[in-house]
């Protein structure tokens, strides 16, 4: 034990030199997190770094659903075409499961026929026996051998494995590379058959294959090309055994049924219309780890390098349970093991704790308890201790709260995980609001700005689109020049938007498909300048970025994980006169479709009206907005008037309170006229009855004297 501990020593001084220049950097920007509480609202959480607000995370007080909750759902429909299962976890809506993703279902209780035989559903509840956390083994690291046991890590889940890569974050998954392993080899030596097994089953591990195959009955040693050609052979031949098995209904989701329980968690919260997505494969995070259930997994973080990387992978193996996958954070850096373990410790109880909830539920649902499923098997923390948990280290200054409840929550929270920060928490009792205090409400409010003024005279232009986030950057008057300067000062221009859009990304918490249209550069060194100031720019971002290089054409596309509704979209929303679309109707559009709808109501009018007969003509009501009211009564010779004669028709116009620019009706006046009801209901949009009544209490007439107009001319 005490070798082990001088390893440990010896080891956490050689990260202190190794890590100096990779913390120097970031140390030497001041980071501040400020936590503003509401009792009816919502909460925000700012970051603040080198005194800019960089990051803002808002959460409504009164929250159904929260990503990271684990669930007990009940399958409510299942649609193979569509790749989809419908959950009830509920919510107001059902949630999404993507089952091409998530192949093996985490039904609960698990199916008779296959308790004793498969290992995904039944692991977990065996998993805490026979593990060094639970007996105490103070010498577990005396199985390891060597280092070299651990360096290559494999997953026995192919489909858990991708499923749990799709959800990480960047930071939390470990970087290896099959190509690069097979490439060692090919230096024209030979390779042994367990050496191939090895970059098989690395490869298997990075493309997400099923890894469930026989040894290779080959001896002997082969060359490396024959060798990578009787992988590539068996791979094709494993992935048509996969196509067959899952054709012929050897399908774990071809046992579901519409009512059975399934354990789910949410993997990304409702946005819009849509519900919650749920993965089959949940995690539980803490402090230093990342457990992943119905997986054999080892990652450990890529900002972690040289001898702490390898330290790490080996307590990361040895203390990984039965049936989980492990992977080590970033802020695990320079930690003991006793830390470590204990922490682990906590991951597993509440995993334990997750089980026997699910037990309950599902014995009170068979025993007919209403309300026992669906049920909440683990609420994820709030936002707050979710920030103190991910983001506060040693590298925060300081951490400000307005609210005692607040503050004594976090203290709490930090006795438990990092006792040592607890002076970095203080109580904000000034009477000026906290925002203000940093001079942040104003940036807060500048969110829903399409245009960022950048410093050197430039701006950016960020356009929200269904599909995708575009960002054009403007050089604007500053960028002036011929020849190189012209080249240098869009340069300079780039690179200044560069840095900016990295903050609105987090600012904004904008997610999914982003494309910057970049100044056009003709120097390809230039470009290469402005992408890698783009990948610096996004390092600090909490959420998995990927950046591509800028096109021929001067474009660049990026990828953030998203995971909960941007910052826009939960302080704004749709305009109610342009339908979120940034633009109205015309009013000369909408006085067309007034005309044409009063003649679709003419040609249904009984009887029909004597053209010379002004009595005779019809009555009509027409009901608009204030602003056509005036588009139609402008002028000495009104369009309303010009649309009467020449329709021979009695218009009564109506101004209703309310309504938005571009909606009208059109209906007869009293029951003059018998007219088919189904054609002359004209709303746009239409009023639900309730708004009606409300518009019609308070109205303006305005009567349009037809007969006496026509006399005059």
């Amino acid at each position: 034990m005490e070798s082990e501990n001088q390893y440990y020593q010896d080891a956490g001084e050689m990260l202190t030199e190794e890590r100096k220049h990779l913390v120097s950097v970031e140390d030497s920007i001041s980071t501040v997190i400020l936590i503003n509480s509401s009792i009816c609202t919502m909460q925000r959480i700012a970051v603040l770094e080198g005194g800019k607000l960089v990051e803002l995370l808002l959460e409504p007080v009164k929250t159904d659903v929260q990503c990271d909750s684990v669930y007990l759902g009940i399958v409510m429909k299942l649609v193979p075409h569509m790749g989809g299962a419908f959950v009830n976890i509920g919510n107001s809506r059902h949630s999404l499961m993507d089952i091409r993703r998530n192949r093996e279902p985490f039904v609960f209780p698990p199916f008779h026929q296959e308790t004793r035989k498969t290992k995904p559903n039944g692991s977990e509840h065996e998993a805490f026996e026979g593990h060094p956390l639970n007996h105490g083994d103070d010498h577990a690291l005396d199985n390891v051998e060597s280092i070299d046991d651990v360096t290559e890590i494999f997953s026995q889940d192919a489909s858990g494995k991708a499923v749990h890569d799709d959800y990480e974050e960047n930071e939390y998954e470990d970087d290896f590379d099959a190509t690069e392993s097979l490439k060692g080899f090919s230096n024209g030596s030979l390779l042994h058959m367990d050496e191939v097994g090895v970059a098989a089953g690395i490869e298997d591990d990075v493309a997400g294959i099923n890894k469930h195959k026989k040894g290779v009955s080959l001896e002997g040693f082969l060359p490396f090309e024959t060798a990578i050609a009787t992988y590539s052979e068996r791979s094709k031949l494993q992935d048509a055994k996969d196509a067959t098995l899952t054709s012929a209904g050897d399908n774990k989701w071809s046992k579901v049924r519409k009512g059975t329980k399934i354990i789910v968690q949410v993997v990304k919260e409702g946005l819009g219309t849509k519900g919650p997505m749920l993965t089959a494969y949940p995690k539980l995070r803490s402090r230093f780890w990342i457990l992943m259930t119905r997986c054999d997994r080892i990652g450990v973080s890529k900002k972690i390098i040289g001898m702490e990387r390898t330290r790490l992978k080996v307590i990361a193996k040895t203390l990984q349970p039965q049936g989980f996958g492990l992977t080590v954070r970033t802020v695990a850096a320079g930690h003991s093991l006793e830390e470590l373990q204990k922490d682990l410790e906590g991951l597993l109880s509440t995993w334990k704790n997750i089980v026997e909830h699910a037990k309950s539920a599902a014995l009170a649902s068979d025993e007919g308890v209403e309300g026992a499923v669906p049920s909440i098997l683990h609420r994820a923390m709030g936002q707050t201790l979710s920030v103190v948990q991910d983001y506060f280290n040693e590298k925060v200054t300081k951490m400000v709260v307005d609210s005692p409840r607040t503050f004594h929550e976090v203290t709490n929270y930090l006795q438990e995980i990092a006792p040592d920060l607890c002076d970095r928490v203080e109580l904000y009792d000034k009477r000026i609001p906290l925002f203000d205090e940093f001079n942040i409400e104003g940036e807060i409010d500048n969110i829903l700005n399409k245009r960022v003024p950048l410093a050197n005279g430039g701006s950016l232009v960020i356009e929200q689109t269904e599909a995708l986030v575009s960002i054009d950057v403007n050089g604007g008057h500053g960028m002036f020049g011929q020849g190189n300067s012209q080249e240098k000062a869009i340069l300079d221009v780039n690179l200044a938007a560069a840095g900016q859009i990295a903050r609105e990304l987090r600012l904004r918490d904008i997610g999914g498909i982003i494309v910057v249209d970049f100044i056009d550069m003709a120097d390809e060194s230039n470009k290469r300048l402005v992408y890698e100031e783009v990948k610096k720019a996004v390092e600090r971002d909490r959420s998995m970025v990927k950046v591509s290089e800028l096109s021929k054409h001067g474009l660049m596309e990026i990828t953030r994980k998203r995971v909960r509704p941007s910052v826009t979209f939960m302080i704004s929303e749709p305009c109610t006169c342009c339908h979120a679309t940034g633009r109205v109707e015309a009013l000369e559009t909408s006085f067309s479709k007034i005309e044409q709808e009063i003649c679709r109501l003419l040609a249904v009018v009984e009887p029909k009206a004597d053209p010379e007969d002004a009595k005779s003509w019809p009555r009509l009501v027409l009901r608009v907005d204030n602003h056509m009211c005036n588009y139609l009564t402008s002028g000495k010779k009104t369009r309303l008037a010009i649309l009467s004669s020449s329709l021979k028709v009695w218009i009564l116009l109506k101004v209703a309170r309310g309504f938005t620019r571009g909606e009208f009706e059109v209906k007869p006046f009293g029951n003059d006229n018998k007219v088919n009801k189904n054609q002359h209901q004209v709303t746009i949009p239409i009023l639900r009855s309730k708004e009606r009544r409300a518009k019609d209490s308070g109205k303006q007439v305005t009567i349009i004297p037809v007969k006496k107009w026509k006399t005059r001319r």
